[in-house]
């Protein structure tokens, strides 16, 4: 039984995403499940971390909004890096045994621990690459919205994104416990293949490939380092309002968020 504090509560509006809430908290985007618990963990991230940054990409440079994420945990690395040295010793134990005592078939067990052990370590190996100085997050620009997570970058014209979608995911298949969950926002595209193109990692063109259909990029909640409802209304309101992008990479786009102008 779910404990009262994390119960499903105050849905959002459906006539709209940009409404603010008689208490003056923001509505959640259709399609994002909010519990009391959650709500209020969104409230704790706040917006203070959000500023003006210079951003490179594609040989060119100019200011924009950073919309900070969490960076990835040096430690998950080191982890993955031994979970695959493990796997990579167990598969070198299990060829030897193949060989001395002639049994082949072992082989197939040698090559099935052996690419597990690969792919811990190439994750890990790509989360310790991360680079020092980066704060990972969007970064929000005249001309684009640019995805860095802290390994690579993704840079998404404007005028190429055709939605933002907003959904829940649930993790397991556990019966008898409550299944983690995470609310996404995803970023639409008219050519995928268009967006990637340009891009200057092959990391981030791997990544949108693996997500399919015509989304170039998504985020989890949980990767988001302010409240994920004010990021996803950042979004939308400049994605709703072409003329106001002038605006961002100046102290004015920081105001608009500080203050809530970001609905109609």
């Amino acid at each position: 039984m779910c404990a009262v504090d994390d119960q499903e509560s105050n849905a959002a509006d459906p006539r709209t995403n940009l409404r603010r809430e008689s208490g003056g908290a923001w509505v959640w985007p259709t399609g994002w499940r909010r519990t009391d618990r959650r709500a209020r963990a969104y409230a704790a991230a706040g917006h203070a971390g959000v500023r003006v940054v210079d951003v490179d990409i594609d040989a060119y440079r100019e200011p924009g909004l950073l919309l900070p994420m969490h960076p990835t945990p040096r430690w998950r690395g080191i982890g993955f890096l031994a979970l695959g040295a493990v796997f990579i010793a167990l598969a070198v134990v299990i060829g030897i045994v193949a060989v001395v005592d002639g049994l082949w078939a072992g082989i197939v067990g040698l090559l099935v621990l052996g690419g597990v052990g690969a792919v811990f370590v190439l994750g890990g190996l790509a989360t310790l690459k991360q680079r020092r100085d980066a704060v990972p997050g969007l970064r929000l620009t005249p001309s684009r919205v640019v995805f860095d997570a802290g390994l690579d970058r993704l840079g998404v014209p404007w005028d190429e994104i055709t939605e933002l979608r907003t959904y829940t995911i649930r993790y397991g298949i556990n019966p008898l416990m409550p299944r983690p969950w995470q609310n996404w926002f995803s970023v639409d595209v008219r050519d995928v293949a268009a967006v990637l193109r340009p891009s200057e990692s092959a990391g981030a063109a791997r990544t949108a490939r693996r997500l399919r259909g015509s989304t170039a990029f998504a985020v989890p909640d949980r990767r988001l380092a302010l409240d994920p409802v004010v990021a996803y209304q950042v979004l939308r309101y400049y994605l709703d309002h072409p003329a106001d992008r002038t605006e961002l990479g100046t102290p004015t786009s920081v105001a608009r968020v500080a203050e809530g102008r970001l609905f109609d």
